[in-house]
């Protein structure tokens, strides 16, 4: 329920507009709505949509995400994984002593596991791709072997909840 609104006295609150009439301009100097719609595009700033820059936009920016995977060692993915055998050396193999403190540990664990969720998606949308071949086979000892790897730190953290 909105409130009623009440008009200035002798005013009516909507103009009455019978359908074919031409509306004088209210306000003189000043385009009506309908004129404004009709000018065209490019005087309001509008540029007819390019389909073909479009695509080319679109290939410009898979070839800019492909080079940032795979252009070099200090691409997004392979910096990622250099990244991530950095901090898993903060752990002594040996002695499991750490070089860096509990909290400190929880927080990398957090990022890490973030970062492992975000990985997750990426291949589950790259998955539709895969065909039989070695390659794939390659790719499914990898996860398989990660998946081991979630496991066991999944089931001390089942335990603690």
């Amino acid at each position: 329920m909105y409130p009623s609104r009440q008009a200035a006295p002798g005013l009516p609150l909507v103009h009455p507009v019978v359908e074919g009439e031409i509306v004088p301009d209210e306000l003189p100097g000043r385009m009506s709505v309908e004129d404004v719609l009709a000018l065209p595009a490019d005087l309001a700033g509008i540029e007819p949509l390019n389909l073909e820059e479009r695509a080319g936009q679109g290939r410009e920016r898979v070839a800019r995400v492909l080079r940032e995977i795979h252009g070099s060692g200090e691409a997004a993915l392979p910096r990622t994984i250099k990244l991530a055998g950095q901090v898993a050396g903060l752990i002594s193999p040996v002695t499991g002593q750490s070089e860096v403190s509990d909290d400190e540990q929880l927080e990398l664990m957090r990022v890490g596991s973030r970062a492992a969720r975000a990985l997750t998606f990426m291949l589950r949308q790259l998955s539709g791709a895969l065909k039989s071949s070695e390659e794939v086979a390659d790719i499914r000892d990898n996860l398989r072997d990660s998946a081991d790897e979630m496991d066991s730190i999944l089931e001390p953290l089942e335990v603690t909840r």
